[in-house]
Order: C-alpha cells, then structure tokens, then sequence
C-alpha cells in the first residue's frame, strides 16, 4: 500500500495541482518530503478531513501516560483538552492510537516502548526475486530498539543502490546476489565494505 502511494505521488503533482512550475512538480525528492511532513504531523478529524492542527501536533505520543485528549467543534478548531493536573514544564502527550510498531517508525519515526523491532520501510519502485532472495520481506528487513540493524537491510539497500549505477552497477547486483544465493561471506563482506558509506548514509536519509 505505501509503494502504492509513493509511486501516485511522483505523477500526482502533475495531475492534481496543475499551477505548480514544472520544477516544483519534477522535484520528486520535495514531494516525498511533503508527503512525510503529512504522513508525521497531520490527523483524521471526526468528518472525515485529515489536517494539521497547529501547535497539537507538536505533542508527542504516550501510550500510558499521555494526559491530553483532542476534540473538533462544528467550525472544524482544534481543542485540546488535559485528563489530569499537569504540573508547569511538564511534556504535553497525546496517545497516538493502537498502531503496529512498523506504522509507528514510518509515519512518526520512534518504536513504541513495547516494541522491539520493526520493519524497515525500505519502498522500492519494483520488488525482484533477487531481492526477495536477498531478504526482502516484512519479517526479516527489521530495525530493533537497540538500534541494531538487520543484515537483510543491508544487503537490499546495497542491491538498490548498485541498481542506481547503470550497466556497472547490474553486473554488481548480480555478483551481491550471487555471492548470497552461494553463502561466499567474504566476497559479500568485501562489497559491503567498499560501500559502507554510501549505504549508511542512504540509510540514514
């Protein structure tokens, strides 16, 4: 479902705001970033609306101790409202609903203090057997509360970004594969090494 939305939003620009400049509209990485802006702060509304209330949606999640409820009046203002006394300088929270940990990193970027890991929101354009082989699926491309990594994140954001680099980079992706499929461990390492930087900062963007 999100691959879905990801990829609408790179021709909805065209389609649905027509007075943007062709640079606005071309600038996929802007839209993306719009699109999490919306997806981190923005919330349904009784009626059905989704916005961005101001200054609520500064507040951040508590799934035992929040102490503040949102409601809507029929002019469609915001009104927040505190369940118990909260001492001056105290946090502001909200409870942000029952979500799975994986909505919980990709929409507002922390795990809830009950979940141990997640899956990594890794949306390619086009999921390859070569990269299911790799390791791409819900239960294996996983980030934990330790800040540990799985190693099948690695391996298909390596995939990726190799697939980035033309022809060279094909012939790579199919030796990472190969070296997989084969249990070479060495020469997996060996690429993952001499890509180090670039995918840890891929990640971390």
């Amino acid at each position: 479902q999100e691959r879905t939305l990801f990829n609408t939003l790179s021709v909805a620009p065209s389609l649905l705001v027509p007075w943007l400049s062709d640079e606005v509209k071309g600038d996929e990485k802007m839209w993306r970033f719009a699109y999490q802006i919306v997806q981190t702060r923005g919330m349904h509304t009784p009626s059905g609306d989704y916005c961005i209330p101001p200054m609520a949606d500064y507040m951040n999640h508590g799934s035992v101790d929040h102490n503040v409820e949102l409601a809507f009046d029929g002019y469609g203002n915001c009104l927040a409202t505190t369940t118990a006394d909260v001492p001056a300088g105290c946090e502001l929270k909200l409870n942000y609903g029952e979500h799975g940990p994986s909505l919980f990193l990709s929409r507002y970027g922390f795990l809830d203090d009950g979940s141990p890991s997640t899956f990594c929101k890794l949306i390619p354009r086009k999921v390859t057997e070569e990269m299911e082989d790799l390791g791409y699926s819900h239960d294996r491309m996983l980030f934990y509360s330790t800040g540990d990594v799985s190693e099948e994140v690695f391996d298909v954001l390596l995939y990726i970004l190799l697939g980035e680099d033309g022809a060279v980079g094909a012939g790579l992706q199919s030796q990472l594969h190969g070296a997989h499929v084969s249990g070479d461990h060495d020469a997996k390492r060996s690429m993952h090494e001499r890509y180090y930087h670039r995918t840890m900062t891929r990640l971390i963007e």
